[in-house]
């Protein structure tokens, strides 16, 4: 009945046309096409310097006559690519000659660093720690804290001598990593 009154809405000769999926007959549909990519990323040899301390051989008490030796710390972070081997090198800073000197006015005060805790191991562009990346960071990038995740001890002495000028002696010393 539903039909017919239908039928009778479209009109004499009329036809209904219903899509392919509702007839009867109509083939299924055909099996999916599938396909696959891959996702890339090629990682290369880096090292990197992170956070290095200054050495400072100031005493709490401070220090007027260098009649015996001082000694001080600071740390080198460094970050390489997991497996990469590199090379931690300290030039021998601005006022090099003959040893490394710290600097005030024309007063010169001598100091050496090592790569030991017993300082019988120079530290510079001849004699040098190396280090293997692993490739991993101690913080994050996006929180400003990343730093590299090997951390060297360098160890410096300043050997009893003459006393210059009072004022602060200063030297600048350069850390590369090659690799």
């Amino acid at each position: 009945m539903t039909v017919t009154r239908f039928a009778a809405l479209l009109g004499a000769g009329a036809a209904l046309v219903l899509p392919s999926v509702l007839t009867a007959g109509t083939p299924p549909l055909a099996s999916p096409q599938t396909t696959t990519f891959e996702a890339r990323l090629t990682i290369t040899k880096e090292c990197e310097v992170g956070t290095v301390g200054n050495i400072d051989f100031t005493p709490a008490d401070g220090v007027g006559f260098l009649t015996s030796e001082l000694t001080a710390t600071t740390t080198i972070a460094v970050g390489c690519t997991k497996g990469t081997e590199a090379a931690v090198k300290l030039d021998d800073g601005a006022n090099f000659s003959g040893t490394r000197r710290m600097r005030n006015g024309t007063d010169f005060i001598a100091y050496e660093l090592f790569s030991d805790a017993g300082y019988t191991t120079p530290w510079d562009s001849t004699d040098f720690p190396t280090v293997t990346g692993t490739g991993g960071v101690t913080g994050t990038a996006t929180s400003g804290t990343a730093d590299r995740d090997q951390m060297l001890t360098v160890y410096g002495r300043v050997p009893s001598q003459d006393t210059g000028a009072p004022g602060d002696y200063v030297d600048t010393v350069t850390v590369s990593v090659e690799f």
